[in-house]
């Protein structure tokens, strides 16, 4: 079935008034509809969902006063649909579900916001930075720092690594790249110790020896293979803000660890650490702050999971060989659609999502943002094999989809049981996820629910790679990055980010 959806032919126009897309939605559904709507021309601030904040007066008196642009979109190139950071209100993802501002590519049109190709010299000051502290002048133990592996799923796995990478920045560290625990080689379906599969069949050569996330990128440093390291007890934990060394055990040179559950990484939560007198969050380095939470997390996520090694850049090739990536033509929208164990009821009620069809993102946010923005190639990263089916419901789009992957009756179980029950290939799951990660992240636009670990990485490294905001829709709840945390607010309710 491999490009079954991939030869679908551009054919025409998508054309849908907000009211046809509300009929059938429930009262939360429709309310977040017009929120994903209203940021057309001059805002309707009072058809706005109650998701309790607002933007700063200064940016609410532009919206409200700016005169409707004029649509003079002409979409061609990569990038045409950015934003910069700059003219739009810091951290505005953790404030809004959605953002799809009338597209413009001159102020003089008077737009509230033009757009195209954006460049961000702070994103580049920033890189400089973290490549320096990658690659120190010399190895020592005391200016290294390792965390751990939460053995959850896997968007919250790498969503965990954030405030320990952010503790390490903050103190001039050198962050070793995460280890993959239960994702590891050998793990789950594959047992190292016994090369057969269930039914006595060889199983192929293990694919990566190491219990590294350098299994598929660049190393985050240069000492993770350090001889002079090698051995090192990796144990010294500690939580103070004054540095690695306050914890060497009695002189003895140790690898400073922090897992994401120790408590001086309040120091990074949205739920604990208060904004300045200028309404900018403490838990950014001063140098940043301007930028925002969202903007800072973006660029760690960024330097962590955007530099592929050899290894994963030819899978990465091969992956868009087979999405038909040859036939894609931009703008190209990215859509998450998670079904898979987020049906389950309990799932449901516990991260405060509901399980949806294709149907309700394409009438909620996919074909009013592809009516406004020119919008005819969608990436689609689904666990659900009905979805694939339902694309035979939209002609009109190029679809591109990986192929082959699991969309069965597995993912229909709660992901940790998958997980440590050997009933899945932990690492190709991690792997497969991880490629559906950098194909999200090369659109121009973006469409999900941000309940889902994944769907905020994703936002997260698109945005980093774009250099600037993009038009998005979240079908029920603003950004939000702070780990084990119940700072998370859906439409449904609170839930942990």
């Amino acid at each position: 079935m491999t490009g079954c959806w991939f030869s679908l032919l551009l054919l025409g126009s998508v054309f849908i008034s907000p009211s046809q897309t509300l009929e059938h939605r429930s009262d939360k559904s429709v309310e977040l509809m017009k929120s994903a709507l209203l940021l057309s021309g001059t805002p309707d601030h009072s058809r706005r969902k109650k998701l309790n904040d607002t933007p700063d007066a200064a940016s609410a008196k532009a919206e409200a006063t700016a005169p409707p642009a004029k649509n003079v979109w002409s979409p061609n190139v990569e990038g045409q649909l950015c934003v910069p950071f700059e003219t739009v209100a810091h951290d505005y993802v953790l404030q809004y579900s959605s953002f799809m501002p009338e597209p413009s590519t001159s102020s003089s049109t008077g737009a509230n916001y033009v757009m195209g190709q954006c460049r961000d010299s702070a994103a580049l000051a920033m890189r400089k930075q973290l490549i320096r502290l990658s690659e120190p002048d010399e190895c020592v133990a005391s200016r290294q720092m390792t965390t751990d592996n939460v053995g959850y799923g896997f968007g919250s796995v790498v969503n965990s690594w954030i405030k320990p990478f952010a503790h390490a920045v903050d103190h001039g560290l050198s962050f070793w790249s995460p280890p993959l625990g239960s994702y590891r080689d050998g793990k789950g379906k594959r047992i190292t110790s016994r090369r057969k599969d269930d039914n006595g069949a060889p199983l192929p050569p293990q694919r990566c020896a190491l219990d590294s996330m350098a299994c598929w990128f660049q190393p985050l440093s240069k000492c993770e293979s350090a001889p002079s390291l090698i051995g090192e007890p990796h144990g010294c934990r500690g939580g103070s803000r004054r540095g690695a060394s306050d914890f060497e055990p009695k002189g003895r040179p140790c690898i400073l660890k922090i897992i994401a559950e120790n408590r001086s990484m309040q120091a990074y939560s949205l739920m604990h650490v208060k904004n300045n007198a200028k309404g900018l969050p403490n838990s950014v380095p001063a140098a940043y702050r301007h930028r925002g939470h969202f903007w800072y997390t973006s660029q760690l996520m960024s330097f962590m999971l955007q530099r592929p090694n050899a290894h994963f850049a030819t899978i990465l090739a091969n992956a868009k060989r087979d999405a038909g990536w040859a036939h894609m033509q931009r703008p190209l929208l990215s859509l998450h659609v998670r079904r898979g164990d987020s049906c389950n009821p309990d799932q449901e009620a516990s991260k405060k999502r509901r399980c949806e069809p294709l149907k309700a993102y394409m009438d909620t946010a996919v074909l009013p943002m592809a009516k406004k923005y020119g919008i005819r190639s969608i990436f689609l990263a689904t666990d659900d094999e009905q979805t694939l089916n339902d694309l035979k419901n939209y002609p009109q789009f190029s679809w591109h989809v990986v192929p082959g992957l699991d969309r069965g009756d597995t993912k229909k179980h709660k992901w940790e049981a998958n997980l440590r029950d050997g009933s899945m290939d932990n690492y190709a799951e991690a792997q497969a996820a991880l490629v559906d990660l950098s194909l999200m992240a090369e659109g121009d636009a973006f469409v999900g629910k941000f309940t889902s670990n994944l769907d905020r990485i994703a936002f997260s490294l698109l945005a980093a790679k774009q250099q600037g905001l993009v038009p998005y829709v979240s079908l029920d709840s603003k950004w939000c990055q702070d780990w084990a945390r119940n700072a998370g607010s859906s439409i449904y309710g609170q839930f942990f980010c």
